[in-house]
């Protein structure tokens, strides 16, 4: 354990995952890996309010919590230790429950807390330009067309796109408003004259950064076959989320695409990696691997 963790900076200690709902976007953070006790004396105590006591930066009521073996990383719920696991408690193992096996493993644990939302300034925008009435650039369309477009920003900029000169040194009459967008209509900048052809960008909060996990083979093609079951997987390694947006199948020996091999499988990012054995002309499947796009974690 390092002792300048504690002291860290909160931003410091989290890595970032977004959690997206149909009214909002919040930001979760998971804290780094934190270890304050051995499992010397009467087991492994990793409670919350001793992280809290201990000058810990970590959040009062963390929403979740997750723990691993400090070797090997092994999630704790799979580990086969009698444990208690509790956002509000955090994590607790006792050598007496443990019967015959005697000491608990040393572990690790991680909390997930709410932290500030960071901005980020889009790049620069033109979706029209100063024909037939004039040069519109609205949030209402733009944020539909555009993923890097919300549609509540808090700020704006707006300028000319010759020159780069901002909105309020172009001398012309024009609108722009994190509300609404940028607007500028020809008839209001005298006669003969039309308007510029403008660019906007306006600050929203920033997208999460995704990462491809490590290449994971947890299972043999013994049995009925080689599966690689995502819901599985995403709660024994920290890298893999339950929602991945990508993902990637290969054989591990060789590294030849799922799609090539020339075998019956499924690769999909809801539940993982499947071949059965059944569905293969010689009865048997390769040996596969598969990585998963998900939020960086660290």
């Amino acid at each position: 354990m390092t002792f300048l963790l504690r002291y860290l900076p909160l931003a410091l200690l989290m890595s970032c995952a977004f959690l997206t709902s149909s009214k909002s976007l919040a930001l979760n953070c998971w804290t780094q890996w934190l270890d304050r006790d051995n499992p010397s004396g009467t087991g492994d105590w990793e409670p919350l309010p001793d992280f809290l006591k201990e000058g810990y930066k970590i959040c009062r009521n963390p929403s979740s919590v997750r723990a691993r073996t400090k070797v090997a990383h092994v999630n704790a719920q799979s580990a086969g230790q009698k444990i208690t696991l509790n956002a509000q408690i955090g994590f607790i193992c006792k050598n007496s429950d443990q019967g015959n096996r005697g000491y608990c493993y040393d572990y690790e644990v991680s909390f997930l807390c709410s932290c500030p939302v960071q901005n980020c300034w889009t790049s620069w925008k033109d979706i029209d330009d100063p024909t037939g009435v004039g040069d519109y650039e609205h949030l209402s369309h733009l944020s539909k067309i555009d993923s890097e477009v919300c549609p509540n920003p808090s700020q704006i900029r707006c300028r000319t796109k010759t020159g780069l000169i901002s909105y309020k040194k172009s001398g012309q009459k024009v609108t722009c408003t994190a509300k609404e967008g940028f607007s500028c209509r020809n008839s209001d900048q005298g006669p003969g004259r039309c308007c510029l052809d403008y660019e906007i960008s306006v600050l929203c909060p920033c997208k999460p950064r995704y990462c491809w996990s490590r290449w994971i083979d947890f299972d043999n093609p013994s049995g009925v076959g080689d599966f690689e079951y995502l819901p599985h997987l995403a709660k024994i390694h920290s890298d893999v989320c339950a929602n991945p947006t990508q993902i990637r199948c290969r054989t591990v020996y060789g590294k030849v695409d799922s799609k090539l091999t020339g075998e019956t499988v499924a690769c999909g990012t809801k539940y993982g990696f499947e071949c059965r054995n059944s569905k293969q002309s010689d009865r048997r499947c390769q040996d596969y691997e598969a990585s998963f796009f998900c939020p960086c974690s660290n």
